[in-house]
């Protein structure tokens, strides 16, 4: 899955965080309530967050969940017209 999809933008979104914080992956996974290889896939783009782990890592970032993902993902975004 990773590439230049949403799932790799949503992933440089969650390491561009994680590193401006200062948290290891370690620490933000502890955070979240999940296992260090799942940040690190989330951060490839190997892996897309469940909503309820959307919640909980944009909560360790202390920042709105609309804030950490979806504006990564919009240009997949359609309106019907």
């Amino acid at each position: 899955m990773s590439g230049n999809g949403p799932a790799r933008r949503i992933g440089n979104v969650v390491r561009d965080l994680r590193r401006t914080q200062g948290l290891p992956r370690r620490h933000l996974a502890e955070l979240s309530g999940v296992h260090v290889q799942t940040i690190g896939a989330l951060e490839r783009g190997d892996q897309r967050p469940s909503p309820d782990l959307a919640m909980r890592i944009s909560a360790a970032f202390d920042r709105p969940v609309q804030e950490v993902f979806f504006w990564a993902d919009s240009s997949t975004v359609s309106r019907d017209r």
